[in-house]
């Protein structure tokens, strides 16, 4: 990589130079060992600049002449003055300290100087107009003479200071700084040189960009530029470096360097056309190359039409969907054009069609997204192949949008990418109207559109999955989980699900194995976090089922008791009322309750006249003692019956008997009853939840 120029040569700038900034007088450049700060513009004046003995840097501000142009410009030659003296300018702000000090001090005469360079004088009098008469300014002061200059010119007769229009200072002051701005530049020139000599390109890249900028856009030198372009190319930039070569071509056209960096660049960015065109502008202008063995134009050409060879039959095999062949095509040129990005994209669309999405979307990230050559229909057609295979269809069908302007391939991939798109949306707006059927036969649909898809397969299936436990279909949805891992057994994601089936079945034991599991397969620390929450959900959930489940078995056995003790109640109560009934007056009277008073009279004589004790006068005593029972127990009735307000309360007390059994019975039968001991705090709680169900 040689460089364009040596540090002999000289860089000649356009008098018609834009305004520089006085900055760059005093700014710091880099320096060559890496420190970060360099010498300044007067360093540059003095030791670091005595590496390069032929010829000397330049100095600015020269005090001791005029150059011979200006001399001859303006007719003005180099004074000799004896005493020191400041040239006078004039300004508003001079003229004004001028009347204020003659009013307060008496005038005294300036005096002239010595010797000096008259352009400095000037400048260093704009640059301090305000206060130019001052005593005290260190600016309105005589400036130092040169000492051979002031001895030389004692005996000669002082000249009056020279007076120029603006319009010429200004002039004086552009062609000034045009000069400083050379010196720098060179100087910048010569440090790339030596660093770029040392073995440190990227600092000589610096310097190169820096002298570039420093020249201006209306001052450009091609020798800057070529010199930058070898830079870029022994770092392996081949962009940059073609660009640099470029322009350097622009200002020089038979720059014999550039031309073969050209080439070279184009080898490397596959960049067959233009590269063909140079390689005959350089046999046409460089006849000397063709001797050279190691890069002639032989090689160059023949590398040429081994790349255009090897991308023909990569495009036939990819026609013919041998998408090895044509991925192994593609190595062989990457071989010669190693930084050419359409050749990368290739590769990538090659290994994404071969189902290889991590080795294609490597490639993918690897690619400079400054290059302006890296968005072709290859780089679109990759991009949408990765997309399809994560599941991110909206994308994917994007990207083939672009591919398929000029690959008819891409085509049929953004029909397929279309159709799963629309099958998704259908699924999902069926399944929110409650349509689980049609959302199973589309999801089929798509299972058969993705065969070469693995993760929408596996999307789909877990899809499924949910629409069967939202139908409380729970070993359907286990088995469509099962299809899934047929496909990849080792995705957390599906024994994450496999758990929350179980988890809706509340098998809590078979869950908390299933999220266990996804744990063990998971490899970030994130997500094995979020799995054990489920766990700890899970096992809260498995506490509190327990539980419920044992107070609804406390529950149940109170309320079996309570079933017990009030069946044993209600036969005591039937017990007594049948014995009560039994025993009534109308039953020992053998009436009904509904019998009038003639009735219950005639039954009386009869039940009298049976029991009567003369009519058993025979009788033992014990039946006598008898039948004198049954004799009071018929004359009570009697006198209870026979009268109308004793009937009546003796009514009432019967019907209260039969009302009390009928709301024994209503009562024991009510099944929400719950004792003053069986109401807790959990009860409690569970009863106001109820509540507000309700």
């Amino acid at each position: 990589f040689e460089l364009a120029m040596d540090d002999n040569d000289e860089i000649f700038l356009s008098d018609s130079c834009d305004e520089f900034d006085d900055e760059i007088l005093t700014t710091p450049s880099p320096s060559a060992s890496g420190e970060g700060r360099g010498p300044s513009l007067t360093q540059y004046n003095r030791s670091p600049l005595q590496s390069f003995p032929d010829p000397p840097p330049r100095v600015l501000h020269n005090n001791n002449n005029v150059g011979p142009r200006l001399q001859k410009q303006f007719n003005v030659s180099p004074p000799n003055i004896e005493k020191s003296q400041t040239i006078q300018v004039n300004s508003k702000e001079n003229v004004k300290s001028k009347k204020t000090k003659e009013n307060q001090k008496p005038k005294k005469q300036a005096k002239a100087p010595k010797g000096g360079n008259i352009f400095s004088l000037l400048q260093g009098a704009e640059d301090s107009s305000g206060e130019a008469d001052t005593e005290d300014d260190d600016s309105s002061r005589p400036m130092s003479a040169d000492p051979q200059l002031s001895s030389s010119s004692q005996a000669t007769t002082p000249q009056p200071p020279v007076q120029l229009t603006k319009k010429q200072k200004k002039k004086l002051e552009k062609e000034q700084k045009i000069e400083d701005m050379k010196i720098i530049v060179d100087n910048l020139r010569r440090e790339g040189n030596r660093v770029f000599q040392e073995g440190n390109v990227n600092k000589a890249v610096d310097l190169y960009s820096k002298a570039i900028f420093k020249a201006g856009p209306n001052n450009p030198c091609y020798k800057l530029y070529n010199n930058r372009s070898a830079a870029f190319l022994k770092l392996k930039d081949y962009r940059n470096a073609h660009r640099d070569a470029s322009k350097c071509l622009e200002l020089n056209n038979d720059n014999i360097k550039a031309l073969r960096r050209i080439v070279h660049c184009c080898i490397q960015l596959g960049q067959v056309v233009e590269g063909r065109e140079r390689l005959k502008n350089l046999i046409a202008v460089d006849k000397d190359w063709k001797a050279d063995n190691e890069d002639n134009p032989v090689t160059h050409e023949k590398k040429f039409k081994d790349i255009e060879h090897f991308n023909k039959e990569a495009l036939r095999f990819f026609a013919k969907n041998s998408y090895e062949q044509a991925e192994d095509k593609v190595d062989k040129m990457l071989k010669i054009a190693g930084s050419c990005s359409l050749f990368y994209m290739m590769k990538a669309t090659f290994a994404a069609l071969l189902t290889r999405i991590e080795d294609a979307r490597k490639i993918l990230d690897k690619a400079d997204s400054k290059d302006p050559t890296l968005k072709s229909c290859w780089y679109y057609f990759a991009q949408g192949l990765v997309y399809y295979h994560d599941n991110d269809l909206t994308r994917a069908i994007s990207q083939f949008s672009q591919a398929m302007k000029e690959i008819k391939k891409a085509e049929v991939w953004h029909y397929q990418a279309s159709q799963l798109h629309t099958n998704v949306h259908l699924s999902k707006k069926c399944v929110s109207e409650g349509q689980y059927e049609e959302a199973l036969e589309i999801m089929e649909g798509s299972i058969s559109l993705a065969k070469d898809n693995p993760k929408l397969r596996i999307a789909v299936f877990l899809e499924r999955s949910n629409v069967y436990v939202k139908m409380k279909n729970y070993d359907r949805a286990h088995a469509e989980i099962k299809k899934a891992m047929q496909i990849n057994s080792k995705l957390p994601k599906l024994h994450i699900e496999n758990g929350k089936v179980f988890k809706a079945q509340k098998e809590y034991e078979n869950a908390c194995k299933e999220f266990t599991e996804a744990k063990n397969l998971e490899p970030d620390r994130a997500e094995r976090k979020k799995i054990d929450a489920l766990i700890e959900e899970t096992k809260r959930e498995k506490e509190k089922r327990e539980r419920e489940k044992k107070w609804e078995e406390d529950m149940k056995e109170r309320r079996r008791k309570r079933e017990e003790e009030d069946r044993e109640k209600r036969r005591r109560q039937e017990e007594k009322r049948e014995a009560v009934l039994k025993n009534s007056h109308y039953s020992v009277l053998g009436v009904s309750r509904t019998a009038d008073q003639r009735e219950i009279k005639q039954e009386f004589y009869k039940k009298a006249k049976m029991v009567h004790p003369d009519k058993h006068a025979a009788a033992t005593p014990k039946e006598r003692e008898k039948m004198e029972e049954k004799m009071k127990e018929i004359t009570r009735a009697y006198n209870i019956l026979s009268d109308r307000n004793k009937r009546d309360q003796y009514d009432r007390k019967l019907m209260a008997l039969e009302n009390e059994d009928s709301d024994d019975s209503d009562y024991d039968d009510d099944d929400d009853y719950w004792d003053e001991d069986d109401i807790t705090v959990e009860l409690f709680f569970r009863f106001v939840a109820q509540m507000f169900a309700r």
